[in-house]
């Protein structure tokens, strides 16, 4: 028999594991288990402290469960809203320091062609179009000009308008939160950062998507 109820147990709590749908957050699969283990302690309990077992013995040991469960529940609880502030704080940070990144690296690239384009003087025989495409002779609209120091930083800046009076670049981060998580971006999952830098011979003007 105590086989049975370990297996039954197993089984309970291995299903209540993987009932919640697919998600990146372990919480609600270990909040399902719980409640797989709480239910098989309180059928384990219903079997054990069955007849012949004395009343007084059923009402100390069910006391104890049950200040035992609340105490339980109660630390689950905490440690549940500890880990997701911490990771909120975490993605926070993340957001606030990949922002930062773009912000310092994205205009850069422009404010060279604004440079160069004004360096010609009163004549401009070299278009804004021109002059960047001199420097990315590979762009096209939808192209990737972002080059990381460091490997693969998630970080994509596409060109997303290339004519001669206007060029925007598109700053996006695969997976970094940005204020509204609804949002689409042009790059990256829902609710991620997006920046975008806007060059007309008057200058770099700076637009936060999300």
């Amino acid at each position: 028999m105590i086989f049975r109820w370990m297996f039954g147990g197993i089984i309970l709590v291995s299903l209540a594991f993987f009932l919640p749908a697919r998600t990146v957050e372990i919480w609600p699969s270990l909040n399902a288990a719980g409640i797989g283990v709480l239910i098989y302690i309180i059928a384990l309990l219903v079997y054990i402290l069955r007849n012949p077992v004395p009343v007084k013995h059923r009402i100390i040991v069910g006391v104890l469960a049950f200040i035992s469960v609340i105490a339980l529940g109660a630390h689950w609880t905490g440690m549940m809203y500890t880990t997701q502030w911490q990771q909120n704080q975490l993605l926070a940070i993340n957001s606030r320091n990949v922002r930062a990144t773009m912000i310092s690296d994205a205009p850069i690239s422009l404010l060279s062609v604004l440079e160069k384009y004004h360096a010609q003087g009163k004549t401009k025989r070299l278009s804004l179009a021109k002059i960047f495409l001199q420097e990315y002779p590979q762009a096209i609209i939808g192209s990737n000009i972002h080059t990381s120091s460091v490997g693969d930083d998630s970080t994509r800046i596409f060109v997303t308008t290339l004519s001669d009076s206007v060029i925007i670049l598109t700053a996006s981060h695969a997976y970094a939160r940005g204020r509204t998580a609804d949002f689409i971006p042009y790059w990256g999952r829902k609710g991620t950062i997006q920046e975008r830098y806007i060059l007309t011979e008057k200058g770099v003007r700076h637009e936060s998507d999300n």
